[in-house]
């Protein structure tokens, strides 16, 4: 669609009077769905769409299939793990139309950034080309196929800085890519046993990364309501050569920086996540921080008794209770 659009040598170029962008549903609307389907535990849901994101057409299948409700192992299992698993060919088909002569160079790419080859110069070996020849297949898949895009540290001014990395947009295809396509003659060959052996240990894995991204749309949400700890003009994950921090807010105009860190563990986050991400933090100005850490698993004890008014702590009952109460504009 965008290319007949917008492309100089289709025959539509130019005659595009209004441009709608779909994008999928948010966290808010995908929460309601899922609790609708059954769905009871917050760790659950946010596991759900973390994996399939706002895509409707997901939760209509898992509903279809009688799978609302169900564990997620068991609902991954019937989706993508059977031989007439409704899920099996949906990745591979997508990009396989999109693409077309072109797919496995594409494709290469995006198995790259999925398994953490995140740098054009990482990307470069396994795709097998120079990096300065990634430069068109990095457009495309950003700018025509909306599958990809660039970061850069938050401090940073996007058009100056060489520091990017790139991720992939669509949660589902990062997962696809992951852990199902980088195996794809098992898979194919129907050897189910070896990806179902190892499920668990790949959804937690995969979490990991997902937890990062709904934290930070939750915050996007509550920022518009004004009720994040502050207002904030930016947000986005900042790293240099030592460390990294998963999410930070900034307010140039008050100096005021909220510093997150994301745990999708099974033990509960103690002081010691607090305070290396404290010792972190001190890399970047700041005249007012703020702290948030968001945890699968909630907090110990001491950490939670901690009296700081700059420290916010959430587990998925306090998610699940941001979500529901957004309009109230308070924090718990």
């Amino acid at each position: 669609m965008k290319k007949v659009f917008q492309d100089a040598k289709e025959p539509l170029y130019g005659r595009l009077t209004r441009e709608i962008d779909l994008s999928p549903l948010p966290i808010d609307a995908i929460y309601q769905i899922a609790t609708d389907l059954g769905f009871q535990s917050p760790t659950d849901i946010l596991t759900l769409y973390g994996i399939f994101g706002g895509m409707p057409r997901y939760y209509e299948i898992m509903e279809s299939m009688g799978l609302g409700g169900s564990a997620i192992p068991h609902i991954l299992h019937r989706a993508l793990f059977t031989p007439f698993a409704p899920f099996r060919n949906e990745m591979r088909d997508i990009i396989l139309s999109e693409f077309g002569n072109t797919a496995h160079t594409y494709l290469a790419i995006l198995e790259a950034i999925a398994t953490g080859k995140t740098r054009r110069s990482e990307i470069a070996g396994p795709v097998g080309l120079p990096a300065t020849s990634l430069s068109k297949y990095l457009r495309e898949l950003s700018d025509l196929f909306d599958l990809i895009e660039r970061e850069v540290p938050i401090t940073e001014q996007s058009w100056k800085t060489k520091k990017s990395r790139y991720k992939i947009r669509d949660p589902f295809i990062t997962f696809w890519m992951r852990f199902i396509y980088r195996q794809l003659s098992i898979y194919e060959s129907g050897n189910f046993p070896y990806f179902l052996n190892r499920l668990n240990t790949s959804v937690s894995e995969f979490m990991g990364f997902a937890f990062e991204n709904i934290t930070r749309e939750l915050l996007i949400q509550l920022n518009h309501q004004n009720a994040a700890p502050f207002y904030f003009h930016r947000i986005g994950r900042w790293w240099d050569r030592q460390s990294e921090i998963d999410l930070v807010a900034l307010n140039p105009e008050t100096r005021q920086t909220l510093f997150v860190e994301c745990k999708w563990t099974s033990n509960p986050v103690g002081i010691d996540v607090l305070q290396t991400l404290k010792h972190r933090a001190q890399k970047l100005p700041t005249s007012d921080a703020f702290y948030l850490i968001t945890s699968k698993s909630g907090f110990t004890d001491p950490l939670k008794n901690l009296r700081d008014p700059h420290l916010y702590l959430w587990d998925p009952n306090d998610i699940a209770t941001l979500i529901y109460k957004q309009k109230k504009g308070h924090m718990p």
